[in-house]
């Protein structure tokens, strides 16, 4: 039903808080198929974890990164299952809710970004944190597949008209057809402009999600807060009477004193290890078809050491 689904990066090492997140995955999270987002070309092997593998070209930086989490490739790579769990390794779990939230009706959960004195009412919903947050696969892929403009073409003009003059309007009439043209008015052209606008792709699920797919339910800022917190959580936790909420992101950078009683001290961590060339070997024949091998430049190297 569910995934957990670390997301990493081109290294291989990683800092002892990085570790401790990956011990409370797999102490917590025991039960669930869990994967490792990584390169094409990364090198090492996690035990217990399920590498799922993508273009060089995702990784590197949060901003390749957010490409990927809103490629269609991305979900269609989960498609059997319902859920998944994106845990970023600063992000802790304190308990095993994963069914519990899978069950509570929501296709997004992310753990509320910034907390005003007044951020708790049932329907409100407040800034979300997309390293810490739950999403339906299906639901996500019908966003992403939607046929729906980003802008009615009509009010779009109409708008454009109101604050421009007729000189403009002659010479730029154009827009009018070109924003009847999916491809310059849609979900993607949408994401392809936030991108380039720097927005976080955490934002785009609780801000934008339900235009292109009206049923898509995201949880409300309550709702999110006992999924998990960020910000202020001394304050989130005296909001819910004292108790830990299923997860935390961002723990080490924002509170780390509040979250020092309730952190895995011993257990397993990442366990990583690079691969041996024959694993690494084995990987290379199961990707690449037999021609394209042999085209490669490190073909006769590979071939004359055993």
């Amino acid at each position: 039903m569910a995934a957990v689904v670390v997301t990493l990066s081109t290294k291989s090492r990683y800092c002892a808080d990085e570790e401790i997140a990956f011990r409370h995955a797999r102490f917590h999270l025991s039960r669930y198929d869990k994967f490792v987002l990584i390169p094409d070309d990364h090198p090492a092997i996690y035990p217990g974890f399920i590498p799922k593998r993508f273009p060089v070209r995702y990784f590197g930086s949060p901003e390749r990164q957010k490409r990927l989490l809103l490629s269609e490739s991305f979900y269609r790579a989960f498609l059997d299952y319902e859920f998944i769990l994106i845990y970023d390794l600063d992000t802790l779990v304190f308990r095993d809710e994963l069914l519990t939230w899978c069950r509570a009706g929501y296709d997004y959960i992310g753990a509320p970004g910034l907390l005003s004195g007044d951020t708790s009412p049932a329907g409100d919903s407040a800034p979300s944190i997309g390293g810490f947050s739950l999403r339906r696969v299906r639901s996500c892929l019908r966003v992403i597949q939607s046929r729906a403009y980003f802008v009615d073409p009509d009010e779009y003009w109409r708008r454009y008209c109101e604050r421009t003059s007729k000189l403009q309007q002659v010479v730029n009439w154009p827009r009018k057809l070109l924003k009847r043209l999916r491809y310059f008015n849609d979900v993607k052209w949408h994401m392809r402009w936030a991108l380039r606008g720097g927005v976080r792709e955490d934002r785009f699920w609780p801000e934008y999600a339900s235009h292109y797919d009206p049923t898509f339910r995201i949880a409300p800022a309550d709702v999110a807060l006992r999924f998990g917190f960020e910000a202020a959580p001394r304050q989130c936790f005296e909001r819910l009477g004292g108790r830990l909420p299923f997860g935390s992101h961002g723990w080490h950078g924002l509170d780390r004193d509040f979250y020092a009683p309730y952190l895995l001290k011993h257990g397993p961590g990442s366990e990583v290890r690079l691969r041996t060339l024959r694993e690494a070997r084995r990987q290379w024949d199961k990707q690449t078809s037999v021609l394209a091998r042999v085209a490669s430049p490190s073909f006769l190297t590979e071939a004359t050491h055993p």
